[in-house]
């Protein structure tokens, strides 16, 4: 055995014995090939942020998804050979995110599901994808029960929360943060936007706060701008849009 072997082998067992992670494939992934994947995947629409060659919380959230929508096993692990191999053919063969076919959904085409692996959501419509939102999902403690359901009426604006108050304030991003009385505009007070109701309490919300990871108190937080473009795309009636909630992060 030579020497540069000795050394390496001597190495991995530092790292055994001090609880070091073995290197995951989005390491062993090269700066370009974590570009070319970013690429594809704003190509898709899928959020990914900055396309630098960089792996970080974001691409991994984007390339969970991306296996969702191609039908692999949703995982936020690193990209690997064949992860690349799969988003080349997917270049090729489809022309952006609406033109990739989504699987009926107990035998319906039109759907959101969220996916508490990825923590992102999709909405489908007639058997095509249309959108993918990041969520983020009940932190330790206060998870979201997976499931599926039928959503509730939309409330607009903003609502405070009377299980958790601490987190309410007076708001004026969103479409739906005013009202106007005797012709003056007032900001609503609260800490959930444009919520609708799944299960119980568990509320599907815009939220201030959505980060890459599971940070409510159970209920499914969105941006409030995809708040409102859900708000302008799809029924806001009661019974009217089948929605499931799968995975574990």
């Amino acid at each position: 055995m030579g020497v540069l072997r000795r050394l390496m082998v001597v190495f991995v067992s530092l790292f055994v014995i001090l609880g070091a992670a073995v290197p995951s494939p989005a390491e062993a992934a090269t700066s370009s090939q974590i570009v070319e994947a970013q690429r594809i995947l704003t190509k898709f629409a899928i959020p990914t942020g900055p396309i630098d060659g960089i792996w970080g919380a974001q691409t991994a959230q984007g390339m969970c998804t991306f296996r969702q929508l191609a039908g692999l096993s949703a995982t936020r692990g690193g990209i690997t050979s064949s992860d690349l191999t799969t988003l080349r053919n997917y270049n090729s063969w489809y022309s952006g995110q609406w033109s990739i076919p989504a699987p009926a959904r107990n035998g319906r085409s039109t759907y959101l599901l969220a996916n508490e692996t990825c923590q992102t959501m999709v909405y489908v419509r007639g058997g095509a994808y249309v959108k993918v939102l990041r969520i983020s999902t009940g932190r330790a403690g206060y998870g979201t029960p997976n499931g599926n359901y039928w959503l509730g009426a939309t409330y607009p604006g903003w609502s405070c929360s009377t299980a958790f108050p601490e987190g309410c304030y007076y708001h004026s991003a969103g479409a739906n943060a005013w009202y106007t009385t005797k012709n003056v505009k007032y900001s609503k007070y609260g800490n959930m936007y444009n919520k609708r109701s799944f299960s119980g309490a568990y509320m599907l919300h815009g939220s201030g706060s959505v980060p890459t990871y599971p940070a409510s108190h159970g209920c499914i937080r969105v941006s409030v701008a995809n708040s409102d473009w859900l708000y302008r795309n799809i029924s806001n009636s009661s019974g009217s849009l089948y929605f499931s909630v799968i995975g574990q992060y």
